[in-house]
């Protein structure tokens, strides 16, 4: 048994035919009252955000008429800009069509309201394929004013170049610092004991080189009350200070790169 073709209407008598072009045109009629109804209500809104405070008029829409803020801005829209011929235009719409019209520009919109010449029978694919190629021109339009906006915001060679100037004055500062605190562990060697040397490293190492001079004080305090020692290695103390002062500014250098 061959099977009926999907596409093909099936025939039925003329007066079934006659009484469904009567609900057609029932359910048109149905459709344009209702979104008269729903440019009724954005109109009332309208005129109450204008009188009310912000958060009252919110407060108001949710609670006391139990409507969601995106859907009362969407009534809102359809009264400031579809009503009078233009609900009648676009009233056999799909009511999502309806409100993203409304939501468009004055431009977008009268573009596709000039695309329905026979409002009974509106071009709901083409419509529906203009509205979807301006919402990918517009995301398009916002990702290359933020690729716009983020070159902007590239330094220029010469920021650049006065960045390096400032890490490298930086850089000859810490250096500057650490030869000073070389200079430094090489005079307190020349007063100090083996003893007092080892103390003043421990102390250089807890405390850090900010505290040279009271490690130093301290280590010679140590030096006064300790017995007498043979003379210290000079050399081989002064490398171990230095070794310290070392580990210190290579500490300090990794925090300020």
């Amino acid at each position: 048994m061959p099977q009926a073709n999907q596409n093909e209407s099936p025939t039925i008598s003329p007066e079934l035919r006659s009484k469904c072009d009567e609900a057609v045109a029932a359910i048109r009629k149905c459709q344009v009252k209702s979104l008269d109804s729903l440019i009724g209500i954005g109109t009332i809104l309208n005129a109450f955000k204008k009188k009310l405070p912000h958060a009252y008029y919110l407060n108001w829409v949710e609670n006391e008429i139990s409507l969601a803020p995106r859907t009362a801005q969407r009534y809102r829209l359809l009264a400031e800009n579809l009503a009078g011929s233009n609900a009648t235009r676009v009233s056999h719409l799909p009511l999502r069509l309806i409100y993203k019209i409304a939501a468009l520009e004055t431009s977008e919109r009268d573009e596709v309201l000039a695309m329905i010449t026979n409002p009974e029978k509106p071009p709901r694919n083409e419509i529906e394929a203009h509205l979807d190629a301006l919402k990918e021109a517009k995301k398009k339009a916002k990702a290359q004013e933020r690729a716009d906006k983020a070159e902007e915001n590239q330094p220029t060679p010469e920021q650049l170049a006065k960045q390096e100037e400032r890490r490298e004055a930086e850089r000859a500062k810490l250096q500057a610092a650490k030869r000073k605190r070389i200079k430094d562990v090489e005079e307190c060697l020349k007063s100090l004991d083996s003893f007092a040397v080892d103390t003043l490293k421990d102390l250089l190492r807890s405390s850090g080189p900010e505290a040279f001079g009271e490690a130093f004080q301290t280590a010679l305090g140590i030096k006064d009350d300790a017995a007498p020692d043979e003379a210290p290695d000079r050399e081989a103390e002064e490398l171990e200070l230095e070794l310290v002062v070392e580990e210190l500014d290579l500490s300090e250098a990794a925090q300020h790169p």
